[in-house]
């Protein structure tokens, strides 16, 4: 610090400001710069700074210089203080990592010269020696401020950040850089973890989904595969109702279907069971019929016939041509029953020409064969005349001829 009368005479100086500094009388402390400040001075009767010039090579410094007045407010001295490069180093240069500047953040300061105002992080001595003409140092002597991506002075891709300072008598930039390799690490840091809490929980999620999903698709399957084994006929395996919600009712209306489908099976059988025996129980009546009238009719012709033939050996030439008509006439009989008992088993006029004609012609047979008057109504058979298959037709004459044979056998005489 350097104190001068109004003139720029020297007072005194001290090389540092504390309680232990040690004031020297110095009347010859006019440098260049003091000079050049000491006028400004004087004629501004303001404070004034004074930046680094040429003649400072050696010991590089800037200078603050304050008026002194009287009580009078007259001008009476001047109060300058210097500070060195190495001050303006300790506040620039941070190597302490956790305060956010890492491996390759550094601050400097630029002067409208473009030279650099303290040392670089990276290059020694490098205070008012480095020019730095970057898009950041321009922007910011141009009054603007931000932060973008650029090449610093060593050619590196920096993100860096820049302001001018406000302080009256120095165009001053600051800037703030860090390599931006290094810069984007907590953006990789943050993207890894945020991608890895994403997979965590997208695994977390798929697993319940996984198991949300069984515990809905797993009752579905096996209601399908219920409803397969119904379709193929097995009715006893029903489903355990686990859950009271729709599915759960859904399944309980499949046991309740299956078990209704199984009462129905079961009566369907039963049914079947029925017919079938219906079915044997009428061959074995057709078939006692056919055995009966085998026997009955046939059998007795065939008889007789042979007692014919066994008289027929006995008797003299008179009678013999008698007996002789008489096995002709038993013959033709014969011919007739099987004949009619062709008809009673599958009548040809059925097949030939339908229900209607073999109703009339077995009437007509029955009235010939009985003297008897049987006709078929022309106006109630209409309904028969409707297309249907042929066993109903059969089955039909079937009836129709067993009671026109009873007829006449059960019949009395009015």
């Amino acid at each position: 610090m350097f104190i001068c009368n109004e003139k720029g005479n020297g007072l005194s100086t001290t090389t540092s400001l504390n309680a232990d500094s040690t004031i020297f009388y110095s009347p010859n402390i006019a440098t260049p710069p003091l000079t050049l400040l000491w006028k400004k001075v004087r004629k501004s009767l303001h404070t004034e700074i004074e930046d680094f010039n040429s003649s400072q090579s050696v010991n590089p410094a800037i200078y603050v210089c304050s008026p002194i007045f009287d009580k009078n407010n007259r001008l009476s001295g001047m109060v300058t203080l210097e500070i060195a490069l190495q001050a303006i180093n300790n506040i620039m240069i941070e190597k302490n990592l956790p305060n956010g500047l890492g491996q390759t953040g550094e601050t400097y300061l630029v002067g409208s010269d473009s030279l650099i105002r303290n040392d670089s992080r990276f290059r020694t001595h490098s205070a008012y020696k480095t020019k730095v003409k970057t898009q950041a140092v321009l922007n910011a002597l141009a009054g603007k401020n931000g932060t973008e991506r650029i090449r610093d002075y060593r050619n590196i891709k920096v993100l860096s950040s820049y302001d001018k300072l406000n302080i009256p008598g120095l165009n001053w930039v600051i800037v703030a850089e860090m390599d931006y390799r290094e810069a984007i690490i907590p953006i990789y840091k943050i993207r890894n973890q945020t991608i890895g809490i994403s997979l965590a929980v997208a695994l977390v999620l798929c697993i319940f989904i996984f198991f949300f999903s069984r515990r809905i698709t797993q009752p579905i399957i096996k209601l399908k595969e219920a409803a397969t084994r119904v379709g193929q006929g097995k009715y006893d395996n029903l489903l355990e109702v686990r859950e009271n919600d729709e599915i759960g009712a859904l399944t309980e209306s499949f046991n309740q279907m299956t078990e209704q489908l199984q009462a129905k099976d079961q009566e369907l059988r039963k049914e079947r069971l029925k017919r079938m025996r219906s079915v044997f129980d009428g061959q074995e009546q057709e078939r006692q019929r056919i055995s009966r009238e085998l026997h009955d009719g046939l059998g007795q012709l065939l008889i007789a016939i042979k007692l014919k033939l066994e008289t027929l050996i006995h008797t003299d030439r008179s009678k013999f041509i008698y007996l002789t008509n008489q096995i002709k006439d038993m013959f033709d009989h014969t011919i007739d029953e099987i004949r009619s008992m062709s008809n009673d088993l599958m009548p040809a006029v059925l097949n030939e020409f339908g229900l209607v004609t073999a109703l009339r012609n077995l009437c007509d047979e029955i009235s010939e064969r009985h003297k008897i008057i049987v006709a078929l109504n022309q106006i109630k058979y209409r309904i028969i005349s409707v297309k249907k298959p042929k066993h109903i037709y059969t089955a039909s004459l079937r009836k129709l001829l067993s009671m026109l044979q009873n007829m006449p056998k059960h019949a009395k005489q009015v």
